[in-house]
């Protein structure tokens, strides 16, 4: 051990077994000898460090057996380690997600309660409205509903297991007072809640036209518009569609396209319609109303005595078989009276809307829609018969009510408005 160093490559050299590994001649071991003992470098070549190990494991054989199975098992050890420590990562990542996971169902119930809670308050206040008030007229039932339509979303009508013909309800009596662009968002949720309910759009139809008529009445005309377009092009689509419901989709359409003065498109719904209820009696009430769409096109272009004469004879026909007070002598007075005052006929218009006029104020309340705008016509006939002070008195009430149930932009307001302005410069 004591000469270790620079005399150890060469007795290495010196003792290979191997004749190809030990030094080339005895000449060049004597000289790096006489190297060492001089001082100076040898030449040997060190012993590589697997070399030496080679060497240490003949010699002792039985630590190298020892020490080569410790070693074989290492790896063995370091990769058992390393799955068990990667398991134990899983373990606790997939816990964390399922602590999440129950954190987030429980936030999500605590939600889905407090709207089933809410939605259900709100019914609850809806049906005992009318226990609650002494005056089952009071604003205050209306205020219930616009309050639920304005507070129930379709989430909350999922939550508390509500059909989502609520919606519909509540559009129906949303637009029966005269909130005509709050029904249409009901119309819109029923829409969204039925299609999440697995509903086809065919089926969707006719809900979507009462969508289209409703958007007409808050003065969303374009949005109607493109609503009617697209129902139209579905049925048009169909093989067979429904006749009932075509019509109707029509009928909607042709006030819509009167609404925005678009004779083309009148023309060709006119067209369409008048094409569809020829084989129907003329009493029918569907085909009773073609002739107000027909009146309507003749006025857009300009004949309002062709007007005139459309709806005397749809008048005729109807007053028979249908009889005074009903919905459609109704419909078509009004547009006749409304076609007698364009032509002069002032008399004559004044007598058409008192006859309407006495039946509805008594079967419907005094600032119903249909109530409204027939007083409107009224006050707007006292203005062209010269009866100002009748026409103001009329016709300012209704600036009111127009203002609270359709908003100051509304066009009904601002004709109403308009009229009134003009009662007063006279």
């Amino acid at each position: 051990p004591e000469l270790r160093g620079d005399l150890t490559p060469g007795a290495h050299n010196a003792r290979p077994p191997d004749p190809r590994r030990r030094c080339p001649s005895a000449a060049f071991f004597a000289a790096d000898l006489r190297r060492f003992l001089a001082g100076e470098p040898v030449r040997s070549p060190r012993p590589r460090a697997w070399q030496r190990l080679a060497g240490w494991a003949r010699q002792h054989r039985s630590a190298a057996v020892g020490l080569a199975t410790t070693f074989a098992a290492l790896p063995l050890g370091i990769v058992g380690t390393a799955a068990a420590l990667a398991n134990a990562r899983q373990a606790r990542v997939a816990e964390q997600a399922q602590r999440e996971q129950a954190e987030a169902s429980l936030a999500e119930a605590t939600a889905a309660r407090e709207r089933a809670v809410s939605a259900n308050s709100m019914l609850t206040s809806l049906l005992r409205a009318p226990l609650d008030d002494r005056d089952p007229d009071s604003s205050r039932i209306e205020h219930v509903y616009v309050s639920a339509a304005k507070n129930l979303t379709v989430e909350a009508s999922a939550a508390a297991g509500l059909q989502p013909m609520i919606f519909v309800a509540l559009a129906q009596t949303l637009r029966h007072l005269g909130h005509y662009a709050l029904a249409a968002r009901q119309y819109e949720k029923a829409l969204r809640a039925q299609r999440l309910a697995g509903v086809a759009s065919s089926e969707l139809l006719s809900l979507r036209i009462d969508l289209g008529l409703t958007l007409g009445d808050a003065g969303e005309d374009l949005a109607a518009e493109r609503a009617l377009n697209e129902v139209r092009a579905e049925l048009d689509a169909m093989p067979e569609p429904p006749v009932d419901v075509l019509l109707r989709c029509l009928l909607v359409q042709a006030r819509i396209a009167r609404n925005m003065a678009n004779e083309p498109a009148l023309r060709r719904i006119a067209d369409d319609a008048r094409e569809l209820v020829a084989d129907r009696p003329a009493t029918d009430v569907v085909a009773l109303r073609v002739h107000k769409v027909v009146a309507d096109l003749k006025c857009l272009q300009g004949d309002d005595k062709a007007a005139v004469a459309e709806l005397e004879h749809g008048l005729a026909l109807a007053i028979p078989a249908h009889g005074e007070g009903s919905q459609i002598v109704d419909l078509l007075s009004n547009e006749l009276a409304l076609a007698c005052a364009r032509t002069n006929q002032l008399d004559r218009a004044d007598e058409l809307y008192q006859r309407i006029l006495a039946p509805r104020q008594r079967a419907l309340e005094p600032d119903h829609p249909d109530v409204t705008r027939l007083l409107h016509n009224i006050g707007s006939l006292r203005v062209r018969q010269k009866r100002y002070d009748e026409a103001i008195a009329i016709l300012e009430p209704l600036v009111d009510i127009r203002r609270r149930r359709l908003g100051a932009a509304h066009a009904l307001t601002i004709t109403t408005r308009i009229s009134v302005a003009w009662a007063h410069f006279y």
